[in-house]
């Protein structure tokens, strides 16, 4: 089987929504940027709070009714049920589980808040994954744009505002953590394969390993690896030969094959236009 390689990267111009036009200083851009997606953030946490407002007040005017039909009927255990979880929700509590005994109105009341919830808190969920996704798509073009063209520094900007962006409670709750007891490689947590869900396993004792190293060490940048990452992770899989590739221009100014040697033991290649491989 042939394996046939492009060493360099084919730039890919993301469309993102939240247009904005290019400016010569990268702080001014990272501020244009950023206001776009707070007022994008901001209107849709709005839209979705009126939502849950209004389904609030629809509770407590179903409870209300419902409170008044059991009195009428002389339940008054059940009026009394209904009164407490009226005072819970007025006075911004969460609401407890019902008594086993509760009236089944009272049980079909409950069920409809907690589905409308449900279905409010899935839709916010899912506008927001999009937006932070869409902003995190422009500040990466942004960043390899400047990578190429050897603004390390100025990258290293946007990757600060890529990072405050992570760092943000709302987009802190979108992100899925890993089930109780399930092991996390540290070794592995900064690697640009392990943000993507791969494991090192995944590449055990393979006859070729092709990794993208865009940097050298002293120029990392998030979800990307480093020579002597790359080499870290094929000598952990036990891989027969190492091929790296992607590389950045500023990689041409570094040793990469002699870095990357220092983690691997292996037969290592570096990447080349319509390189073969026959394993």
């Amino acid at each position: 089987m042939k394996r046939i390689l492009r060493g360099r990267l084919l730039a890919v111009v993301l469309a993102f929504s939240m247009t904005v036009p290019v400016l010569a200083d990268v702080a001014e851009t990272v501020e244009k940027y950023r206001t776009s997606f707070e007022k994008r953030m901001n209107a849709e946490l709005d839209e979705h709070g009126k939502a849950a407002r209004d389904l609030r007040l629809n509770y407590l005017e179903a409870l209300k009714k419902l409170k008044g039909e059991l009195g009428r009927a002389e339940n008054l255990k059940g009026a009394t049920q209904v009164l407490a979880e009226i005072e819970m929700i007025e006075d911004g509590e969460e609401s407890k589980e019902l008594p086993a005994d509760a009236d089944f109105r009272f049980k079909r009341v409950r069920e409809k808040w907690e589905r409308g919830l449900t279905e409010i808190r899935s839709a916010r969920s899912k506008k927001l994954k999009i937006t932070v996704e869409l902003y995190l798509k422009a500040l990466d073009t942004e960043k390899r744009r400047l990578t190429r063209a050897g603004e390390i520094k100025d990258a290293l900007v946007i990757e600060e505002e890529e990072k405050r962006v992570g760092d943000l409670p709302e987009v802190k709750a979108l992100v899925i953590t890993p089930e109780p007891g399930q092991p996390v490689d540290e070794d592995l947590q900064d690697l640009a394969l392990a943000s993507r869900g791969a494991k090192a396993s995944g590449g055990k004792e393979a006859d070729l390993m092709i990794l993208e190293c865009s940097t050298p060490d002293n120029m990392k940048l998030s979800g990307h690896l480093t020579p002597s990452e790359c080499g870290r992770l094929a000598q952990k899989a036990s891989c027969r030969k190492l091929c790296l590739t992607h590389f950045y221009p500023v990689c041409d100014l570094k040793d990469v094959h002699a870095k990357c040697s220092t983690e691997y033991n292996g037969e290592l290649f570096l990447a080349e236009d319509l390189m073969e491989f026959n394993i």
